[in-house]
């Protein structure tokens, strides 16, 4: 009889914790829509228009979220305690799709993936300051996250082109970085970037806005 109440005792801790860890019914993130980093430095440097790179940007309200190097929808949630979840996400990386699994911890100032912790450093709800026409001045922060995506895909191309040009030719991983280089300077020509400029030397060739001069891609 002992034995038979030990084992209905350990399947109902087991019926308990299967019920706490169940997927929630919306797969959203509980964190509200933005930039988050991992540093107050990087958040000044963010408004400051100097940061290069972002740690995460929620987006779809807490439906999709982006990275420096991929974009990811989340395909599910899982509690297993207040304020911790396990997620799931399906993400894709130039042309590669590929899924992640990590531990978020929300707290007051954002949250944290497998204990490093990210602080909201703007919200895409947060209230704009309208001034009156005299006093008005350019914005600084004008499309500030597409340039944070365009200098991504910049420098993804830069280390797709390294593999692809220093690889071996009968290895299947520098096919793989000539097809990834391509998928990256299509994603950057419909940004209207073009890398090098008529007369230019292929040494001197760089990523710019396109112009009269610039070299574009056929098609």
């Amino acid at each position: 009889m002992a034995i038979v109440k030990m084992l209905r005792t350990a399947l109902v801790s087991i019926a308990f914790w299967m019920a706490a860890t169940s997927a929630d019914t919306a797969d959203r993130l509980p964190v509200a829509d933005g930039v988050y980093l991992s540093s107050n430095g990087k958040c000044r440097d963010y408004h400051r228009g100097e940061l290069d790179m972002l740690d995460y940007e929620i987006t779809n309200g807490g439906q999709s979220y982006n990275t420096s190097e991929a974009g990811c929808v989340i395909a599910g949630l899982k509690t297993i305690r207040k304020g911790r979840l396990a997620v799931e996400a399906d993400c894709k990386e130039t042309g590669d799709i590929f899924q992640m699994s990590f531990i978020l911890d929300v707290i007051p100032t954002g949250f944290r993936v497998d204990g490093e912790e990210f602080r909201l450093c703007q919200t895409d709800t947060a209230p704009v300051r309208v001034l009156p026409p005299e006093r008005a001045q350019p914005a600084r922060n004008v499309d500030k996250l597409s340039k944070f995506r365009v200098k991504a895909l910049i420098e993804k191309w830069h280390s797709q082109n390294e593999r692809c040009r220093g690889g071996s030719g009968d290895d299947p991983e520098t096919e793989k970085a000539c097809e990834r280089r391509k998928s990256v300077h299509k994603a950057l020509a419909k940004k209207a970037m073009c890398y090098g400029k008529i007369g230019q030397a292929a040494s001197e060739f760089q990523w710019h806005k396109c112009g009269k001069r610039s070299l574009r891609e056929p098609g």
